[in-house]
């Protein structure tokens, strides 16, 4: 036979929900703090990604590149393997910008 687990529910007076109708939602205060910690994380997130950009497009080249030579051997291996590598974390990190732009959508 199997066995269902009764759904708990929050309590009518629970501190950090308030209810709405039917429903329990968050407290103001609470989707106030989520805002804030979810901006954080944007702000660094989109610091962290134009660095990647940055890095990608050589922009933040310190111009050695040019002054070692004609010499190209396995060095060229790690060097697309790091753009390659570059490139797979800038398309999560943007994936993340965009998963923390619609929750803070979700909490207004």
């Amino acid at each position: 036979m199997l066995r269902v687990a009764k759904a708990y529910h929050w309590p009518k007076t629970h501190p950090d929900f308030v209810m709405v109708g039917s429903r329990l939602r968050y407290s103001e205060n609470d989707l106030k703090e989520f805002d804030d910690i979810i901006q954080e994380k944007l702000d660094a997130s989109r610091k962290e990604l134009e660095y990647y950009k940055g890095t990608l497009h050589k922009r933040n080249d310190s111009g050695t590149e040019t002054t070692s030579g004609g010499h190209r051997n396995l060095e060229d291996g790690s060097e697309s393997a790091e753009k390659e590598n570059l490139s797979v974390m800038a398309v999560r990190l943007q994936k993340f910008i965009q998963q923390l732009e619609l929750a803070k959508i979700r909490i207004k």
